[in-house]
């Protein structure tokens, strides 16, 4: 009697396999029945939060700029649209390029005007809105508009030096300055230079951009004429809530706003949140007495 063997190319595996040799959704018991980069979740394993499943196994998420990848999708997973390179290097979308922040590097636009990382260009527009600023009070331009500029080296967070740009995030208001530190990074961008930006001081690289944890908590703001589909993380629920964006939002734009839910997701879950003041470790720690209420603007 002839049997005919059953099709499984469309069934998940779901096999008991010896300790740990199990593969991505096969069962299991412990975390010693997995693989490298996996854990035991509900009786299957599944990938840690730094890795990403492909081909039945769990590899290291890779981040732009760094060398490692095998795969594209170990890019992607944590900026969307990187790609691996055939040197084994996670290289950032055309017209993007990687910076390194105290959470992470990103991938930011290499074009005019300066934008911070999130929310990331729309029809490859960079949008300057969510960069820090001063619309009155910056000692180098009083009553007028500045951006607080800074300095990606600089250990510097107490004082700004009349907000010459020479240290990390400081906010100068007039003749006192704010400390920053614990809620913004300074991102290095290669359009802020001493020559495009001559009234700060000569060290001058970065803007000022909220780090990953209070970019995390910020509210939705869809804008007066949503059109764009993008993700918006909600901290009350920790899940990822799709809504509509108007791009051309400039007052009171939020960069919790993510071209896709895996980014948002990879980018917001607790998982992700691992120091003690939100985000990941810090270089530097908030001051005993600061006051989290002190209202800035920007």
């Amino acid at each position: 009697m002839c049997v005919i063997p059953r099709d499984t190319s469309h069934t998940r595996r779901r096999r008991r396999t010896p300790t740990g040799s199990s593969l991505v959704g096969d069962v299991c018991a412990f975390n010693t029945d997995c693989q490298r980069g996996m854990f035991c979740s509900s009786g299957n394993c599944q990938c840690l939060s730094d890795f990403v499943a492909f081909e039945d196994h769990c590899w290291p998420k890779i981040n732009p700029g760094e060398a490692g990848c095998v795969d594209s999708k170990q890019c992607d997973a944590v900026w969307p649209d990187t790609v691996c390179s055939v040197s084994g290097v996670c290289e950032c979308p055309p017209g993007t390029v990687p910076s390194r922040t105290r959470d992470g590097t990103v991938c930011i636009s290499s074009q005019l005007p300066p934008s911070c990382p999130l929310p990331e260009p729309h029809a490859g527009v960079s949008n300057p809105a969510t960069v820090l600023a001063n619309p009155s009070t910056h000692p180098l331009n009083p009553g007028g508009y500045m951006p607080i500029l800074c300095t990606s080296t600089s250990t510097e967070v107490q004082k700004s030096y009349g907000g010459d740009g020479s240290t990390w995030c400081v906010y100068p208001d007039g003749d006192n300055d704010i400390f920053i530190a614990d809620i913004y990074d300074c991102i290095a961008h290669p359009q802020i230079t001493k020559e495009l930006f001559p009234e700060y001081h000569h060290t001058v690289d970065g803007i000022c951009c909220q780090n990953r944890a209070f970019v995390c908590v910020q509210p939705m703001t869809p804008g007066e004429e949503p059109s764009v589909p993008r993700w918006w993380f909600n901290a009350a629920t920790g899940t990822c809530v799709q809504f509509t964006w108007d791009p051309n939002t400039i007052e009171g734009a939020s960069p919790n706003n993510f071209r896709t839910v895996e980014h948002c997701e990879s980018y917001c879950r607790d998982t992700h949140l691992c120091g003690p003041y939100g985000g990941r470790q810090y270089l530097t720690k908030p001051k005993a007495n600061y006051d989290p209420g002190v209202v800035i603007a920007g």
